[in-house]
């Protein structure tokens, strides 16, 4: 066995044969007794998310790589518009919170101006479908699998094109 890796504690059987973790990637026991304490781990997991300093600082960072060439006026529009947009962000419903998280991911070198936008299209498109007769929702889950992982108005593009050839077709014979 290689050096640094452990034996008993980080050897593990998978499909593909055993396999060693390294000493770096195990928990060690005191941290491991450490971490069973609930009100520690809270605390622990509440620091790796982001604080309001953080995403100023990153709203900040991001409008004077997108913004700062233009000038101090468009630096500071930039600056006020992207903290007001995640401002509102924040109020949202909590059954938003995944259409906010792909939008976020997806746009989230465009700013939160955009991040926003893309989740109010989200979630107008997804209040759409849900008012769609009951005899589409076979093609509308079937759109949610294919364009799902593009957002809530893809699906509804892609549920209109197939909705209107339906018609269509229904209109011809």
């Amino acid at each position: 066995m290689a050096p640094g890796l452990v034996a008993s504690v980080g050897n593990f059987k998978s499909s593909i044969g055993r396999m060693a973790v390294p000493r770096a990637m195990t928990i060690p026991l005191a941290r491991r007794q450490i971490l069973n304490r609930p009100v520690l781990w809270v605390v622990l997991t509440l620091a790796a998310f982001p604080t309001v300093a953080d995403l100023q600082s990153e709203i900040a960072d991001q409008c004077r790589a997108r913004a700062g060439k233009y000038g101090s006026a468009a630096l500071s529009a930039c600056i006020v518009e992207d903290r007001a947009a995640a401002d509102a962000l924040a109020n949202y419903p909590e059954t938003a919170e995944t259409i906010i998280l792909r939008c976020r991911t997806q746009f989230k070198y465009l700013g939160w101006v955009r991040i926003k936008l893309c989740a109010d299209q989200g979630l107008e498109a997804k209040a759409a479908l849900s008012t769609y007769p009951d005899r589409y929702q076979a093609i509308i889950k079937g759109c949610q699998i294919k364009m799902g992982a593009f957002g809530w108005h893809m699906v509804k593009m892609c549920a209109d094109r197939l909705i209107g050839t339906d018609r269509a077709l229904d209109n011809d014979q």
